[in-house]
């Protein structure tokens, strides 16, 4: 009788219980651990929930993967709890996980997350007139979730949905998994809008046609172009030995990573055609857009060996160049903001030209104003004792024939009344002045 082939002790259900718990108590104490790679070890719900929470309060972990390890869409949700506030991890792989369009929704929301809170501190750090820098800020910047067939055009559509207000994710891989010409659309218009994204991976999913995947390359391309930088790798092919059992499969990356001369009709075959169109139109090297021996983007034939000393003078020739681009943009923008403090010095000296002349008018008429009152007060005062003489000469016949006590009870009457006229017509031109 043939022998049982033995299960590793690894793949039993207690021995990989107590590793996640180990896994967390090492990670919530651990200062140098910066990547941890999990393959083929199938994990419970309570084992992710495990690894989750040590990934809240981790600050050194840099990337995780538990590729073929069937968490499926529960297990990836519960990850997510980890991954969303983690301020260290940059890249995630999840390949070969059982996950659908559910999981990759759990993805969008991490990436939306992560997003809202670094617009918030993008918004902190462009205060004051300071200029952010978004490649210092944590969080994820590649999402690998190849080989999972059954995210379909659905989950593409919430991770692209997701893209559009990104800055930050730089790398989606998704080989196999299922994507038709109705996804890739939609990832085309996101790189439309989202230039920061650098690669997105849609090779090996066989109902995309080479048009559609060379109209993606081309804008890949564009945005790599723009961005000019070169350090990001793309991933190697991925094979399925068994394409009908994909829950059961293992994987293994291609042997030849270049398209051979020979014509087929495979989706490998057009995905490389379609980039070796993009180098054609755009003028672009490979090495200036991807890392070389990582992407095949030109035929076998096409590519040269290159002197090290040669490569090494041209780096330094374009890193050179890029400073003087910038320097060149640097003084262009100091020019502009020393113009605009010119014209803001030369408003301000306009305003308090102005500002003196008011007062110099105000100032005017309010002598003017205090002379009309003088004059007015003398001429009333005038007028006043015009009248009182006049009232004295009327008084002077009762003088002489009324007795001399009526007399000069009459005289203090006269005196009484006309200071209170005199003491009436001084409050009103008291207020006359207050107005």
């Amino acid at each position: 009788a043939l022998a049982r082939a033995k299960t590793p002790s690894v793949q039993s259900r207690e021995v990989a219980s107590k590793l996640c718990r180990g896994l967390k108590d090492c990670l919530l104490v651990t200062e140098c651990l910066n990547s941890l790679e999990l393959r083929g070890i199938h994990l419970m719900i309570q084992d992710i929930q495990m690894l989750s929470k040590g990934l809240v309060n981790n600050r050194t972990l840099q990337h995780i993967s538990l590729e073929h390890c069937q968490v499926k869409d529960e297990g990836l949700e519960t990850l997510c709890i980890g991954l969303k506030d983690s301020l260290s991890i940059s890249s995630v792989n999840v390949s070969g996980c059982l996950l659908t369009s559910k999981g990759a929704a759990a993805l969008a929301k991490v990436i939306s997350h992560q997003a809202a809170i670094r617009h918030t501190e993008t918004w902190k750090e462009s205060l004051r007139y300071r200029w952010p820098n978004l490649d210092c800020m944590p969080g994820l910047r590649r999402i690998t979730a190849c080989i999972n067939p059954q995210i379909g055009d659905e989950g593409a559509y919430y991770l692209a949905e997701a893209l559009k207000d990104d800055l930050w994710l730089k790398a989606l891989d998704l080989q196999h998994c299922g994507i038709t010409n109705e996804g890739a659309k939609k990832f085309e218009s996101v790189l439309q809008i989202n230039t920061n994204l650098l690669i997105i991976d849609l090779r090996m999913n066989d109902l995309i046609d080479s048009l559609q995947l060379e109209a993606i390359m081309r804008q890949i391309a564009t945005n790599t172009v723009r961005q000019n930088c070169s350090s990001l790798e793309w991933m190697e092919l991925m094979e399925v030995e068994d394409e009908n059992q994909f829950s059961s499969t293992v994987f293994k990356p291609s042997k030849n990573n270049r398209i051979s001369n020979k014509a087929g009709t495979s989706i490998n075959d057009r995905s490389h055609a379609a980039v070796s169109n993009v180098q054609k139109q755009c003028k672009i090297t490979s090495d200036r857009i991807f890392h070389r021996n990582n992407v095949p983007l030109a035929l076998e034939g096409d590519i040269e060996m290159e002197d090290p000393q040669t490569t090494n003078v041209q780096k330094i020739q374009r890193k050179l160049n890029k400073c003087r681009r910038q320097l060149r943009r640097e003084i262009t923008n100091r020019e502009k903001v020393e113009m605009k403090l010119r014209e803001v010095q030369k408003e301000n000296e306009r305003l308090n030209n102005y500002i003196k002349d008011i007062s110099n008018v105000r100032h005017k008429e309010n002598s003017s104003f205090i002379c009309y009152l003088s004059t007015l007060k003398m001429k009333t005062t005038n007028f006043m004792f015009f009248n009182l003489l006049l009232n004295i000469t009327d008084i002077k016949t009762p003088f002489v024939s009324e007795p001399v006590k009526e007399v000069v009870l009459d005289s203090e009457n006269l005196l009484s009344n006309i200071e209170d006229s005199l003491e009436k017509f001084h409050n009103f031109l008291d207020t006359l002045r207050d107005k």
